[in-house]
């Protein structure tokens, strides 16, 4: 398993944290999976990346074909192969 280092989280939320872990007597990496799938399932989290994933543009194909020349221009420019 993969060790992993959580940054900038305040001292009261992390003890907190560790003390709920305590409470359902399981260790941290297993409490965090618990939440982490708890919270999935409530808020529909697979059916917002279905949504997220499926967005189209809503530029129209005039823009995104000049777009496109600007990148193949760019590319050129700086020699990078399609």
């Amino acid at each position: 398993m993969k060790t992993v280092l959580l940054k900038n989280v305040p001292e009261e939320d992390w003890i907190s944290f560790k003390t709920e872990a305590a409470a359902h007597n399981m260790k941290l990496a297993q409490f965090l999976s618990y939440v982490l799938r708890d919270h999935t399932e409530k808020t529909h989290v697979k059916e917002r990346w279905a949504r997220i994933l499926s967005w189209r543009s809503g530029e129209g194909k005039a823009t995104l074909s000049k777009m496109a020349k600007k990148i193949n221009k760019l590319r050129h420019s700086i020699k990078l192969e399609r």
